[in-house]
């Protein structure tokens, strides 16, 4: 059973890499967000599952050290129940329930 507390912390960016050093900051905040534990469901959309919603902030301070100079990073923190209703409208459907299966088997009620 699906715990109210559990979230989804996605997160949306576009990030400029025509210059060396836009490049070196885009590869730099992509590695901070896998080393962070998130994953990626599109080329600029990554998300990552939080025990409860008191864990946003901490994600938001440990990715801000690794923010880059320019262009555009998001947050959108969801609810777990809100994010598995992800449907594609073109492509193949994504399996949330293969990435989530230990997640969903250790959470509370």
């Amino acid at each position: 059973m699906l715990s109210k507390r559990e979230t989804v912390m996605m997160v949306f960016f576009d990030l400029s890499v025509k210059t060396k050093r836009q490049r070196r900051e885009y590869r730099r905040f992509r590695a901070a967000m896998l080393t962070c534990g998130f994953a990626q469901l599109q080329k600029s959309v990554y998300y990552k599952m939080l025990k409860n919603v008191s864990n946003i902030a901490a994600q938001k301070k440990e990715l801000l050290k690794f923010k880059p100079r320019k262009g555009i990073v998001q947050f959108l923190p969801l609810p777990l129940g809100v994010f598995l209703k992800l449907e594609s409208l073109v492509g193949q459907q994504f399996d949330f329930s293969m990435e989530l299966n230990p997640v969903l088997e250790f959470v509370d009620d």
